[in-house]
């Protein structure tokens, strides 16, 4: 899930980060790794004013990694170390490949390709496909527990009763920062099983808790591999295709190149992962896999072909992008080149990937080089599945040279966790099996202010997209309108408000907020704000003019800059 914090924290975080990053680096060789964990839990409670329990836990999961890094060689000062994993905090490393690379391949432009998309036929008809995202279940998760507790994950076993009703862990989740019980998972996949005709089901990562301070391999891999289990016991032969979430790894958000080895590799996730989960995958996909945790094939007797990124190396807070930051396992060359030959083929592509683009997690220069390949291949792309959020909401990609033509989409599917404000839900998408374009999806969940615990959830319809906000389809130039719609009509963007959250009725917006949701639909690259910086000038000149349309303006706006 994004946790991008406050500006206050971000200048706290530099100058911690700074500290700790020197102690590590002028510590003298054969130095025992305890004085570095002692200096470093002071900085944290300090600083954070964290439980020292929580401290500890998240510095001795990362320390290994940090000396690691030291190992390794290669130059290394606390400018370049907490400047990239600081990147918003103006922490140092104005320039080097940390913030600074480009990725060096020749894949022609999209004017070598048809400009129009292609239609539909009529008689090659629809399936569906589910997407069940950031489920995060919590083996220590217990009904009647508070809610509201000094950690930063409640409702769980060892915790306090709760003193009040609208404190009590219910059986089925609660909106706090807590995360699921088992129940809620069996509910989900039963629910799923119940769908008819369902093709596929996209599992876009994030089994784990948010219990950050207390994983380990061992633990983590255990709920890897239950979910797992619970998936083939109750959708049986329907194919499943998964991704790694940014919790699924220890520590979190910490994933090394292919060639490390030892205590801070990676590969042992990769190699567990697709051992529990690759069951309806071919035996192609485990390569790509092992080194990285991507993949790609063609879904059999159909010229549609998956594509599966590992979009967590990426992350700001991945240590090793430090020392490695261009390309990290060679994946952007790999998908760029896997693209042209989808494209070759005449192929279709739907895209996997755990964290949506445009997030203020990753990094802005990763961001800027997969637009490119967004852009390049637009015609190949129909569409593209994230999480991570926890939200139900989508990206819009556009047109580098003409920023009001819109070329892309990536859609979020929400969460199985509450955490934190939002209902449980998964969407069921309706497919074009001629052009593999998205035609609709419905989204279920069940609301947990309505649930007792004897009761069982009742995952009903929520809303379906296009008949929900008065769409003609479902292509990225008629997203880009709603959008516009919603600049003007209130009633409109307090429906998508709603479902944002998925029905929890717990959180308020004003102009402000709006802003917010309306710019990160519009923002794919964190470096190019043109569409929120536009959208913040006419909604300005509004206030000073008495704009009849802000939609009109703004899109007027977009074309001058042409």
């Amino acid at each position: 899930m994004d946790s991008s914090p406050s500006s206050g924290t971000f200048k706290l975080s530099c100058i911690a980060c700074q500290l700790l990053a020197s102690l590590i680096l002028t510590l003298p060789p054969g130095n025992p790794k305890d004085e570095v964990s002692n200096s470093a839990l002071s900085l944290c409670v300090t600083f954070f004013g964290q439980p020292e329990k929580l401290c500890r836990g998240i510095i001795e999961g990362n320390l290994d990694v940090l000396f690691d890094l030291k190992e390794q060689g290669l130059p290394l000062n606390p400018d370049k170390i907490c400047g990239t994993v600081l990147e918003n905090a103006n922490c140092s490393v104005k320039n080097g490949p940390q913030v600074e690379w480009s990725l060096e391949m020749d894949y022609g432009t999209k004017e070598d390709r048809i400009s129009v998309r292609s239609e539909s036929r009529a008689e090659a008809g629809e399936i569906s496909i589910v997407q069940i995202t950031d489920i995060h279940y919590d083996p220590e998760y217990e009904a009647g527990r508070t809610a509201s507790c000094s950690e930063p994950l409640c409702c769980r076993n060892y915790q306090p009763n709760a003193s009040s009703r609208a404190d009590r862990a219910t059986k089925y989740g609660h909106y706090n920062y807590c995360d699921m019980p088992l129940d809620v998972v069996r509910s989900a996949l039963e629910s799923i099983r119940k769908q008819k005709n369902i093709s596929m089901v996209y599992m876009t990562g994030d089994l784990v808790s948010h219990a950050i301070w207390e994983t380990s391999k061992k633990k983590n891999l255990k709920v890897i591999n239950l979910v797992a289990d619970l998936f083939r016991e109750y959708l049986g032969d329907i194919p499943v295709i998964p991704i790694i979430g940014n919790h699924e790894t220890h520590p979190v958000n910490v994933f090394a190149p292919y060639f490390i080895q030892g205590p801070t590799s990676t590969n042992w996730l990769y190699k567990e992962f697709i051992d529990s989960w690759g069951w309806s995958l071919p035996e192609s996909a485990r390569q790509t896999f092992l080194k990285g945790g991507y993949y790609s094939f063609v879904v059999k007797d159909t010229n549609l072909r998956i594509i599966v990124l590992n979009s967590n190396i990426y992350q700001k807070l991945n240590w090793w992008n430090v020392l490695y930051p261009i390309d990290m396992n060679d994946q952007l060359k790999w998908f760029t080149t896997t693209l042209m030959e989808a494209e070759q083929n005449e192929e279709k592509v739907h895209i996997l990937s755990h964290i949506p683009p445009g997030s203020e997690d990753t990094m802005q220069v990763y961001q800027r080089e997969y637009r490119k390949i967004v852009e390049r291949f637009e015609h190949t792309i129909t569409a593209e599945f994230n999480g991570h959020t926890h939200y139900e909401d989508f990206t819009l990609f556009y047109d580098k040279n003409n920023s009001s033509q819109a070329v892309g989409a990536a859609y979020n599917g929400g969460s199985i966790t509450s955490y934190y404000n939002v209902n449980p839900n998964y969407r069921v998408y309706k497919v074009d099996k001629g052009t593999w374009e998205l035609n609709d999806f419905d989204s279920y969940g069940f609301n947990i202010s309505l649930i007792q615990d004897d009761m069982s959830p009742e995952w009903n319809k929520l809303y379906s997209f296009k008949e929900q906000y008065g769409l003609k389809s479902m292509r990225p130039e008629e997203l880009n309108n709603l959008v516009i719609r919603m600049m003007d009509d209130s009633a409109l963007f307090d429906k998508y408000f709603y479902n944002f959250f998925k029905g929890s009725n717990r959180e308020q917006y004003d102009s402000k907020r709006k802003m917010k949701i309306l710019c990160d639909i519009m923002t794919s690259e964190m470096a190019d704000l043109t569409h929120c910086n536009q959208l913040k000038k006419v909604t300005s000149t509004k206030r000073r003019r008495s704009l009849t349309s802000i939609g009109e303006e703004f899109t007027k706006g977009l074309k001058r800059k042409r």
